[in-house]
């Protein structure tokens, strides 16, 4: 959690302001240390992490068809909840790697809105570890 960009924010609202009287100052004081404590308390209670409780993880693993190729292109598709267009992620594993790896973040993209293409690249993809001793 970052307070510095908060911290500087608390300290601007909190400086006197040029006046007449002290009165004039007090009210933009007091709403400057409201509104350092409101930012102070939103930034500990995001979590960037946190996955809605409503969202339910789905995907859907399909095989796409290279006829020029001759070969086939594995995806997993996670999606989000919302039926509308949205944008997409496109993750691409590397050397080793699967459509099947890093849920984590195809779960963590989609919670927030977007299509995950997970692709699977035959050759570079786990088949490269298989038969390997260890």
């Amino acid at each position: 959690m970052n307070f510095g960009l908060t911290f500087r924010w608390a300290i601007y609202f909190l400086r006197p302001l040029p006046g007449p009287t002290e009165q004039s100052t007090r009210i933009p004081v007091f709403t400057g240390m409201t509104l350092a404590l409101y930012l102070l308390l939103a930034q500990a209670q995001y979590d960037p992490l946190k996955i809605p409780s409503s969202f339910k993880p789905a995907h859907t693993d399909i095989t796409l068809k290279d006829g020029d190729r001759k070969r086939d292109l594995p995806i997993r598709v996670y999606l989000p909840e919302s039926k509308k267009p949205q944008p997409i992620v496109i993750f691409s594993h590397g050397l080793g790697g699967a459509r099947t790896n890093n849920a984590y973040l195809g779960n963590h993209f989609a919670a927030r809105g977007y299509v995950v293409v997970f692709t699977q690249h035959i050759g570079s993809d786990e088949s490269v570890w298989q038969g390997v001793p260890m």
